[in-house]
């Protein structure tokens, strides 16, 4: 009997055939399946080489043995004359048909109704790359990150005055259109990093960067600086100025001005010149500045001393009006000063900036704030358009922007302007916030999740960011991954929370009914928490008890957080705005508000 005889005789290639179908269609179903749980492709590999190495020893195992009626024997001990072999073949025939027309059938579900899906997918991704591309290619190589100056003062207590002058430099650059200019809490993120420039270059996706030092010693400074292009690691221009504190203005202009001058950039009015003050009190405003930038408001009341100190110098000077203003925001002028009195204080500083320059950047900014406050959005619109006529690059400006462009029904626009400001400034953690509710307010749940997971990148995960994802990939139809969130929460009672809506997702109705009893007993439980799972579920009726409950028990200030997506499925209620307007809080636009979208930058025209 040939060799081949026998394999078929032994029903070997009908084997080889079965494996290699299923082996087919487990594979299909992996790469599907595994991506959905937030696996890469490591688990679909492993899937691919233990079936590879398992068909060898299946192939063995047919020639070696057969299937009896008596069970499983050694083909040579089985009598050919009375053998079922013939009999097994055909049921392997059927089973290799059963297992084709399962492939096939996933074949058509994968084409016709998985591809669409991942088409539209990579077409999104594709479009959002290519639009990023764009707005980095509209640039050239006219971009730059100024980092933070080293303090080579011989005490090292100079760091507030090293990090002001690369600050003061930093902001300059960012009026110059043509140029793109990585943001402060960007750039300064590298302090004490071991990338060297040419890694950090090509993280930020920029040809250049400012770095130097500051040596500074009573009123005697030493400022060096260098211009490297990051791409080559090759030095562009450096140079050290000796001077004493009294030139410090012109130092900052004279910088400035050479790196608009080497990057090539042409201006008709020339590089905007430093505010020029009274050197000690600058230096005042650099220690108050630093304060705040570091967020500690344990030494707020220090800053807003030394600002007050500036000011009572020169009383014009606007950058220290307005840190000051932001400084009341985070701690009231005095101890027990009511929100209202404070606020009073912040608008009378803003009306001295009015005053005194009624069409800068920061005026407008700051009246178009206020309108925006009050709700009224035609006249917040009216102050930002200003605004954004006189400096379209303006940060702060632009980070506001995007809360005002959800807020007036415009979540497009407002999702690709989030996207321009992540290019500047990928480490700023309220502009990944506010892009992410923009895709929240664009109902596009799965990108929200997503850009809220980029911020692990700059940041330390916090127990509002695992919140947040897991609410997101909830409403994205994903509560494996949404599961995979709240399991990292520290809050025990908002974990439960978290995975009781969960269970509801999945069907475990028995599971959720149990803990979702013992939840509504916790006493450490925010009644918000269980009028977010009622509203989750669909009990709006229950819902709306339990908000009206809330904010008699804890007051209309709870209602922060009320635009959580949590809220989603009760918003069409018409209880939802109401409730929100008895409160002071937005409720959808009505009215369509006149705004000059084209000087908005990094939309698409």
């Amino acid at each position: 009997m040939s060799f081949l005889n026998e394999l078929k005789r032994r029903n070997v290639l009908r084997v080889g055939a079965a494996y290699l179908v299923s082996s087919w269609l487990l594979i299909q179903i992996a790469e599907t399946i595994f991506p959905l749980f937030g696996f890469d492709d490591t688990p679909a590999r492993m899937v691919v080489i233990v079936l590879a190495i398992a068909f060898i020893p299946s192939m063995v195992f047919s020639w070696v043995f057969e299937i009896t009626p008596e069970g499983l024997k050694r083909d040579a001990d089985v009598d050919h004359d009375h053998s079922i072999a013939q009999i097994a073949g055909k049921k392997l025939d059927r089973i290799i048909l059963v297992v084709l027309a399962l492939a096939l059938g996933y074949f058509a579900f994968d084409k016709f109704v998985l591809d669409p899906a991942r088409d539209a997918l990579k077409i999104e991704v594709a479009t959002k790359k290519g639009h990023a591309d764009a707005l980095l290619g509209s640039y050239g190589d006219k971009s730059i990150a100024v980092l933070a100056f080293s303090d080579m003062s011989p005490e090292h207590d100079q760091e507030y005055f090293s990090d002001g002058i690369a600050e003061e430099l930093l902001n300059v650059l960012a009026t110059v259109r043509e140029l793109r200019v990585i943001s402060r809490s960007t750039a300064f993120s590298f302090k004490g990093s071991d990338l060297t420039l040419q890694e950090i270059g090509e993280k930020l996706k920029v040809s250049y960067i400012l770095e130097g030092s500051v040596r500074k010693s009573g009123n005697s400074i030493r400022i060096t600086a260098q211009l490297i292009d990051a791409r080559t690691d090759t030095h562009v221009w450096s140079e050290t100025y000796d001077r004493t504190l009294d030139d410090v203005f012109a130092i900052q202009d004279q910088i400035s001005a050479n790196i608009v001058e080497h990057l090539k950039i042409t201006l008709l009015n020339g590089v905007k010149s430093a505010t020029k003050i009274d050197p000690k009190s600058y230096d005042l405003y650099l220690k108050a500045q630093f304060i705040v930038h570091t967020n500690n408001r344990d030494r707020i009341r220090e800053a807003q001393a030394l600002l007050d100190e500036v000011l009572e110098v020169e009383p014009d000077y606007i950058p220290a009006l307005s840190t000051l203003a932001r400084a009341y925001y985070r701690a009231p002028k005095f101890e027990g000063l009511s929100d209202e009195l404070n606020k009073a204080e912040i608008h009378r500083l803003v009306d001295r900036i009015v005053a005194i320059a009624p069409n800068s950047v920061t005026a407008l900014s700051w009246q178009g704030w206020f309108a925006y406050q009050r709700k009224d959005m035609q006249e917040a619109a009216y102050f930002y358009e200003k605004a954004l006529r006189v400096d379209p690059n303006h940060f702060a400006l632009l980070r506001v922007m995007v809360l005002f462009l959800i807020s007036i029904g415009h979540s497009d626009d407002a999702i690709e302007l989030g996207n321009y400001l992540q290019l500047r400034d990928p480490n700023c953690a309220t502009c990944i916030v506010n892009l992410a509710f923009a895709y929240q307010s664009a109902g596009r749940h799965r990108e929200a999740a997503q850009v809220r997971e980029e911020v692990f990148a700059w940041h330390a995960p916090t127990d509002r960011s695992y919140w947040s994802i897991g609410t997101n990939w909830l409403l994205a139809g994903n509560p494996e991954k949404a599961l995979g969130a709240f399991e990292k929460l520290s809050l025990e009672a908002y974990q439960e929370m978290g995975e009781i809506m969960v269970l509801y997702e999945l069907g475990r109705i028995d599971e959720f009914e149990t803990r979702f009893s013992e939840l509504r007993n916790m006493e450490s439980l925010h009644p918000e928490a269980i009028a977010g799972i009622y509203a989750w579920i669909g009990n709006n009726d229950k819902a709306f008890e339990r908000l009206d409950e809330a904010v008699g028990e804890h007051g209309p200030v709870f209602l922060g957080g009320i635009k959580s997506p949590l809220y989603e499925k009760i918003k069409s209620d018409q209880r939802w705005n109401e409730l929100l307007d008895k409160h002071g809080y937005f409720a959808e636009p009505v009215e369509v508000i006149d705004f000059d979208h084209s000087l908005v930058p990094g939309l698409s025209r």
